[in-house]
């Protein structure tokens, strides 16, 4: 019961970064995009510093998001026994894993999208004997009730 809590708190937690992160992400966004468009004629050296300002402003809350992504990723792989792709070292980074000077190492889109394959077939294999035990059960409980019937 105790760790059905934590995970629900944990859960509860992550969202609401989540949820902040982005609602930061939308501010930025809404703030940076009119200076931006703003900027018709050259010279360009102020769109170019307003575009590296908005990428530095929008670098913590996208590495919260991710960081939040990847814990999740980590989380149920243990939880199916999948292996999780070995982080390189501090600073480096290999074609699984991203390297945040904020977060540290993150998991990157085609290490997240190999993992929640490898994840879908565990659930797989895990569900089809369960389906077809509750299939044996009912007709089971069907032939039982034909013959009292």
């Amino acid at each position: 019961m105790h760790t059905g809590l934590t995970r629900l708190a944990r859960w509860i937690r992550e969202e609401s970064e989540l949820r902040s992160s982005e609602a930061e992400i939308d501010h930025l966004r809404r703030t940076y995009d009119p200076r931006i468009k703003a900027v018709t004629r050259p010279p360009w050296n102020e769109r170019q510093a307003l575009l590296a300002e908005l990428f530095f402003e929008l670098e913590f809350p996208e590495s919260a998001i991710e960081r939040i992504r990847t814990d999740r990723a980590i989380r149920r792989c243990r939880r199916y026994a999948i292996p999780i792709p070995d982080k390189p070292r501090e600073g480096e980074e290999n074609q699984d894993w991203n390297y945040s000077q904020i977060a540290g190492h993150l998991l990157t889109d085609r290490a997240h999208q190999r993992l929640r394959q490898e994840i879908a077939v565990e659930r797989k294999m895990i569900r089809e004997p369960v389906l077809a035990w509750i299939a044996i059960a009912i007709s089971a409980f069907s032939l039982v009730v034909a013959i009292i019937s």
